[in-house]
């Protein structure tokens, strides 16, 4: 790996630009040269995983032993145990996914999502009263997990800087917003509609087409005022 000159980047064997502030990288310069991980690295790395797992793994199965045990004293039987047990369970599953996967967001982010279902289907499934799983959260799952993907694909697609990188999230979050109103809406009254959820919208693109264009009238003075703002 290759370090930018300009803002201190690792940077990829493969490619010319940094992906931060779109600066060419000079091949021929090899005190920028970042060595690769050796193999006793890695294995460093993957032992300290695998503790940091063990500590999670350990603290949630006690969490859950106390959770359980009081409740049982106090009746006799499981009750509302069931709710904070499966929060601790799809904590330790998301924790253990990033833990593991952190080197792969796509990964990481199916990981995440399936987590997120898997905990709201038991908890509709202790609730069966009421049926919001599958008209509810499922969708809203889905709507938020789709966004937050094709922001990150379309971010590393692009190879966008930071301030491209902004722009793309706050659009995503307007769009998650008009989609989460009308799925709530839907629900709730039976019908579609949206308010509130344009006008977050609507200052969304104001941001996006704001920091697009900001961007661009920096163009080749973004050296210039990382010196001046050491940033």
């Amino acid at each position: 790996m290759k370090k930018c000159e300009s803002c201190g980047v690792l940077v990829e064997d493969d490619l010319d630009r940094c992906p931060l502030c779109r600066v060419k990288i000079d091949d021929g310069n090899t005190e920028n040269e970042v060595p690769e991980p050796t193999a006793e690295r890695r294995a460093t790395v993957a032992g300290a995983k695998l503790w940091l797992w063990h500590v999670v793994s350990l603290l949630a199965f006690i969490s859950s032993m106390i959770v359980v045990a009081a409740d049982f004293a106090a009746g006799f039987n499981l009750s509302w145990s069931r709710y904070p047990v499966s929060a601790i369970v799809y904590v330790w599953a998301a924790v253990s996914a990033a833990i593991f996967l952190y080197r792969r967001p796509f990964v990481v982010l199916i990981a995440e999502a399936a987590a997120v279902i898997a905990f709201l289907f038991a908890i509709s499934r202790m609730t069966p009263s009421t049926a919001w799983f599958s008209s509810l959260a499922l969708p809203i799952a889905v709507i938020v997990f789709f966004v937050i993907g094709t922001v990150v694909t379309v971010c590393k697609r692009l190879a966008l800087s930071a301030v491209p990188s902004i722009a793309v999230v706050l659009l995503g979050i307007g769009v998650k917003l008009v989609a989460l109103e009308v799925t709530i809406g839907y629900f709730v009254d039976g019908a579609f509609g949206l308010s509130w959820s344009l006008v977050t919208f609507a200052c969304a693109v104001s941001l996006f087409v704001t920091l697009l264009f900001v961007n661009a009238r920096l163009g080749g003075r973004r050296r210039e005022f990382k010196r001046i703002f050491h940033v």
